[in-house]
């Protein structure tokens, strides 16, 4: 790979290389092109100032390959067009661009012959041939298959363009502020980036993506039908990865450094339990006599026990998964639509400056930087390894159920979608009026842990159904019959079967209910008073009683006509809606709320007319059920609770005692059996008040009903769309924000009435506790604690210094907590990008398309829910597993912390602001400017990775990649030689176009080849000099060694084996570039006389 120098070298000697220039000689018979090439090139080599005759004789030795290699680029059908072709690019000469390319390259060769640091790097070892390590039937051919892209002309003449419109110069050449500069600025910070690298202790990219990309899985590959491609995995020396059985490494290897590699002795030879040491080939068809190995079918080194390597069909990979799927993404604009949305997030640019001078680019205070600010500090927590580790067991053996809930979710947000007047008015607040409750659940383990247990109860998979009978209809008002057809039929339902399970709530839904549900909504209506759903009716009672005390005053209480003074009060309820949910959740103790006085008041006459010892609360209870309208138990029920509060007079009258109580008021002070309280007959006639007693026992059983009720009213203040339409008994407006929640109601009434997400919560929570029982991991507990700690207030600011969030509806939340913050950052980013619908068009259509490839889940024709890419949960297993490793190895060294906070955060303030990102988005947009440049790439895109062939290809050149860079120490000091050469801002003292970058003139070249060339004979020849196949290396890669050679100070060794070697080489080639008289200048200067 260090050899591609040289490929540039091969480009200057192929258009260079010519006999001694006689313009009248007698013309000779002509062979191929390839044999009067090399005897011109032989010729050049006798007359060659130093080692004249070595290299005479290496060419003699190299003459088959030579020819064979330069035949196969210009075949004897291509003459005539490579003539013409090479005639019309003497243009470049002529406008200087070649010239002065190659005089910066001399300055390069000169350069690295003087790099010690380089020419140590281009010596050093780097474990066995990238080759050695893919299966001996397949060739990384990713430039030969490039290269055959029918369209693949246009599509450099694209690059070369979009390159040279954004490279920063004038007219004149000149880098100005004025240009476009995204290509230029790439290069600068490719450039600063590769100076400034600092490797030491640092981990292999090429590791981390092994472990992450590179683990095989037959789920991969589903119903894929493609031939196998095997690979064999790497260590982090660059060699073979050993592979292990157990806590063993596999035969013959040993470990006696317990590093978990295979030891190596000190020429990089494998140690074998035998004692001995030798090289291991991964691929080969036949053993070599000293392996203590066989090979299997397909060339594998294998041992009694199994493979010695670690081998993996790299199509069943998590990188052949992304590769098979980018497709997709690309085929729905994914990249193009995010790249939009960006744009308009980010905001206008304004002016930076770093150490390289002035740019434009986005601001530092900007929704993208807030929300990972906020992100990066919510992950900043000890359970993170846990919270990871769950998700990925539950992933690993649940997948079905967490598929369920990820569809449900999908199908809610598409369901609104259908409804574009579903929105909420711009002052709405409902996320954070919401968050308080919510940390009042999680800071409570108990409450939390009792939430998740009883989110497991069968009842809760009608909740939707239930909920959704509500929105069917509008409010009405009517209060069912006594004993009438609705009354007695859930009598019976009540008597016969236990609160919140399926059979009673079966039963009561198929009671007649014809009083209470008999106004069909209408959703075309304009809201009123009275055309309201009933849902919308329940939250406001819930509203309307929550937190409003209940005393029930004797008002008058009268014994054979004579009064009963100063009596206490029958009940005292702190708080009406609280005591509702303690009814359902079976908590409410009447007994609890009887005033210890009444036993010894003036009551105590009729105690005794009635014959009720003292303290006898149950004895009360019943005797008094006419004043009551209902039999009331001392641990009250809710259907007794519900007929309590829609009595319309609480007085009885028998012949000798008159009682007359408080009737119940809610915060509007109107009489509940007035107003609202035949809600609780809505709720209990649709099975509502059935599917709230598994989440009402939980808040219940940890005395937290205020917190249930909380977040009922929330709801409510959010809810309708006219406050002015409600008002309290004194015709003041009732107070609430009414921010339009019930323009969502068409879409809820759908979503609920489908059933599907609270049967895939109950799945969910269901798998939660299988998933806690197999593995012994605490996973509600760690979800818990990770949301305790992003719900923290803890003075904690955002990366702007504030510690407070101003809310849409003026109102300011101080010491907010994390969650806070990203909740707020996400809706300013929400807000920026609705002054674009069409950015938020194309954002929520990319997001989807992201989401339906990373975890897109269907259901089957069982209707079971199920990942549509049965590779989704298995690579989301693999992440979440491989950063839950990461972060618990950072807190183990007591590092995540100052990692996340400092370089992290570091990290995420330069790219929002830097040069890399504004230069990435605006040659984005420029690139997408012409729709027919769109469709250019797409067609690209799909060629590279639409077929087996292609996907192969970019597969096998990533794992070449990634093999050739483990020992990133090595590459390090090529990469900066590099980076030099590419500097735009570098200062040249060549002539012509001395400030002219090496980038520009590249697209110069590209660019003016392509026109000089119609017939694409050039893009051919390419396409030809780079192809592979079996066996035979690349027509390019031949002449490119033996040009290695010919240069070389020993051209018969044909390797260049020692620092000494490469510097003469380089300066050699760099002599023969400047040649006046042989070499590339001598070819200048005829074109030049041709002008004349």
């Amino acid at each position: 790979m260090r050899r591609t120098c040289f490929l540039l070298a091969l480009t200057i000697l192929l258009s260079a290389c010519q006999r001694e220039y006689e313009f009248e000689r007698e013309p000779t018979p002509v062979q191929t092109l390839g044999h009067e090439l090399f005897i011109i090139w032989k010729k050049d080599a006798e007359r060659a100032a130093v080692l004249a005759d070595e290299k005479a004789a290496m060419l003699e030795a190299n003459y088959g390959p030579f020819v064979d290699a330069v035949d196969t680029i210009v075949p004897e059908s291509e003459y005539a067009a490579v003539d013409l072709f090479l005639q019309r690019l003497l243009t470049l000469v002529d406008e200087g661009i070649l010239p002065a390319l190659s005089r910066k390259l001399r300055v390069l060769m000169e350069e690295a012959a003087a790099n010690q640091a380089l020419l140590n790097a281009l010596v050093t070892p780097t474990g066995p041939d990238a080759r050695e390590f893919i299966e001996l039937k397949s060739v990384p051919n990713l430039l030969g298959y490039a290269t055959a892209y029918p369209r693949l002309p246009e599509m450099l003449s694209l690059v070369a363009r979009v390159g040279l419109r954004n490279d920063g110069l004038n007219e004149d050449g000149v880098l100005t502020f004025e240009e476009p500069s995204a290509l230029t600025d790439m290069t600068r910070v490719l450039v600063k980036t590769l100076r400034e690298a600092d490797l030491s202790g640092s981990d292999s990219a090429a590791v981390m993506v092994r472990d992450l990309a590179l683990e095989a899985d037959s789920k991969y590959m589903a119903d894929e039908d493609i031939s196998p491609v095997y690979v064999v995995l790497y260590d982090e020396r660059g060699l073979p990865l050993a592979a292990k059985y157990g806590d063993s490494l596999s035969y013959p290897f040993v470990d006696n450094d317990s590093d978990g590699l295979a030891d190596i002795n000190a020429e990089g030879e494998f140690i074998f339990q035998n004692g001995g040491a030798g090289k291991i080939v991964p691929f080969s068809l036949q053993s070599a006599v000293e392996e203590p190995t066989t090979r299997d079918a397909t060339g594998r080194a294998v041992a009694p026990g199994g493979p010695v390597f670690q081998y993996v069909d790299i199509h069943s990979t998590g990188l052949g998964f992304l590769i098979r799927e980018f497709r997709g993404l690309s085929n729905e604009d994914t990249l193009y639509d995010l790249l939009n949305a960006f744009q308009a997030i980010l905001g206008p640019k304004v002016v930076h400056t770093d150490e390289i001078g002035a740019y434009s680019g986005y601001a530092l205070n900007q929704p993208l930087m807030d929300i990972s600010y906020a992100a990066v500090h919510a992950v900043d927590t000890p359970v993170l390894p846990d919270v990871m580790e769950g998700i990925g067991a539950l992933l690993e053996h649940r997948p079905d159920q967490v598929a369920g809930l990820i569809l449900a979710i999908t199908n809610v947000v598409r369901t609104i979608r259908e409804y574009p007047g579903a929105e909420m008015d711009d002052d709405q607040t409902m996320i954070y009026d919401l968050l308080p409750y919510l940390k009042e659940i999680v800071d409570d383990p108990e409450l939390w842990r009792d939430l998740m247990d009883e989110l497991r109860d069968p009842i809760n998979r009608k909740t939707g159904e239930a909920l959704g009978t509500l929105l069917l209809y509008s409010d009405s008002d009517t209060v069912p019959t006594p004993g009438g057809p609705y009354d007695a039929c859930f009598q019976a339902c009540a008597a016969q079967h236990e609160l919140g399970t399926l059979p009673r709530y079966s039963c009561i839904r198929n009671c007649p209910n014809t009083e209470i549900f008999s106004q069909p909504m209408d959703y075309t209506a304009s809201e009123t008073a009275r055309g309201r759903s009933l849902l919308q009716k329940f939250l406001h009672l819930i509203w309307d009683t929550a937190g409003v005390p209940y005393t029930m005053d004797i008002e008058q209480a009268l014994y054979d006509g004579e009064p009963l003074p100063a009596l206490p009060p029958l009940l005292s309820l702190p708080g009406s809606g609280e005591a509702f949910l303690a009814s359902i959740a079976g908590n409410l103790n009447l007994a609890d709320y009887v005033p210890d006085t009444l036993w010894n008041s003036d009551l105590g006459v009729l105690l005794e007319y009635w014959g009720i010892d003292s303290g006898n609360v149950a004895a009360l209870l019943s005797t008094l059920s006419p004043l009551f309208g209902a039999e009331l138990e001392v641990m009250a029920k809710p259907h007794q609770i519900t007929r309590l509060f829609n009595q319309q007079n609480l007085r009885w009258e028998t012949e000798r005692v008159v009682l007359d109580v408080a009737d119940p008021k809610g915060r509007d002070r109107f009489v509940l059996a007035h107003h609202l309280a035949y809600g609780l007959f809505v709720g209990e006639a649709a099975g509502v008040i059935d599917t709230m007693v598994p989440l009402a026992k939980a808040f219940s059983d940890n005395q937290k009903e205020h917190v249930l009720a909380g977040i009922f009213t929330v709801l409510h203040d959010h809810y309708a769309a006219d406050a002015a339409l409600y008002q309290d008994v004194d015709g003041d407006p009732s107070p609430m924000k009414a921010a339009n929640l019930r323009s969502y109601e068409p879409a809820l009434r759908d979503i609920l009435l489908a059933g599907e997400l609270f049967e895939a919560l109950n799945d969910f929570a269901i798998a939660v506790h299988e998933v806690e029982l197999i593995t012994g991991k605490p996973i509600r507990d760690d979800l818990g604690e990770l949301l305790r700690h992003t719900l923290k207030e803890d003075g904690f600011a955002n990366h702007r210094g504030e510690n407070f969030i101003v809310l849409n509806d003026t109102r300011t939340v101080s010491n907010p907590s994390r969650l806070h913050f990203l909740a707020h950052a996400i809706g300013e980013a929400g807000d920026r990008i609705n002054e674009v619908p069409e950015s938020r068009e194309r954002l929520i259509e990319s997001l989807g398309n992201i989401v339906d490839v990373a975890v897109g889940a269907e259901k089957d024709s069982a209707g079971r829910p199920r990942f549509i890419r049965t590779g989704s949960p298995v690579l989301a297993t693999h992440l979440t597993s491989y950063l839950g490793q990461e972060a618990r190895e950072r807190i183990d060294r007591g590092e995540l912390s100052t990692w996340l906070r400092g370089d992290v955060v570091e990290f995420l303030e330069d790219l929002w602001t830097s040069r890399l990102l504004t230069s990435f988005v605006d040659l984005g947009a420029d690139v997408l400017a012409d729709p027919q440049d769109k469709v250019l790439i797409d067609d690209f895109v799909n060629y590279l990775f639409g077929t087996e062939v292609g996907r192969t290809n970019l597969l096998l050149a990533v794992h070449q990649l990634l093999v050739n860079s483990v020992n990133i120490d090595v590459w390090l000091p090529v990469a900066q030689f590099l980076a030099n050469a590419l500097d735009p801002d570098r200062v040249w003292n060549t002539e012509p176009f001395a400030q002219k970058p090496i980038l520009t003139l590249g697209a110069e070249l590209l660019d003016g080849t392509l026109k000089n060339d119609p017939q694409n004979t050039g893009i051919f020849m390419i396409h030809r000099a780079l192809n592979e196949t079996p066996g035979m290396p690349s027509p390019i890669s031949v002449i490119a060694e033996i040009i290695a050679a010919y240069f070389s100070p020993a051209p018969m060794s044909a390797k260049l084996e020692t620092p000494q070697d490469y510097q003469a080489f380089l300066l050699e080639l760099a002599k023969y570039v400047e040649d006046d008289v042989h070499g590339i200048e001598r070819l200048y200067e005829l074109v030049s006389l041709r002008r004349r």
